[in-house]
């Protein structure tokens, strides 16, 4: 034996680490949104009850915007003061293995039910419009829809 002999055992070691991580990261994953308008369904859970019961270590909700799940509470609230009729929650992560090591589901993406006052839906759009410009996007108009998608991760 010389004094490499034990790196190869190792780089094995690191190779299976590895392909878990990479098998974690595409268990149950959803496709993006690629429309700002979408039906409501039964799976998506109100906003702001899912994330004050949500008992994730982490950010509950789009950890690479929201530093905390009170980070993401406070945002829903907001939504809420701007006059949105409903912020639902929608491409939930809720694998066993996310339970069991974070403590709680995990979500990407929010579903606001816009109001139908002008000058709620002007305020609503002054917030998402502000989320596009931090992400690099373009902003969106109102075009009458009913719900707009914000998706982070």
């Amino acid at each position: 034996m010389n004094q490499y002999s034990f790196v190869f055992p190792l780089l094995i070691v690191c190779l299976l680490l590895i392909g878990k991580i990479i098998d974690r990261s595409n268990e149950n994953k959803k496709i993006s949104l690629s429309n700002l308008k979408k039906i409501q369904s039964p799976e998506q859970p109100e906003a702001l009850s899912w994330l004050q019961h949500n008992h994730s270590k982490f950010p509950a909700l789009a950890g690479n915007r929201f530093q905390s799940t009170l980070a993401a509470i406070k945002f829903v609230e907001r939504l809420y003061a701007q006059g949105a009729k409903q912020v639902s929650i929608d491409n939930v992560y809720q694998e066993d293995w996310r339970i069991q090591e974070m403590g709680g589901p995990y979500a990407d993406s929010l579903i606001i039910t816009l109001p139908d006052t002008k000058n709620e839906r002007i305020e609503i759009f002054k917030v998402v419009n502000q989320e596009y410009k931090k992400e690099g996007l373009g902003s969106i108009a109102d075009t009458k829809q009913e719900q707009l998608a914000l998706w982070w991760d």
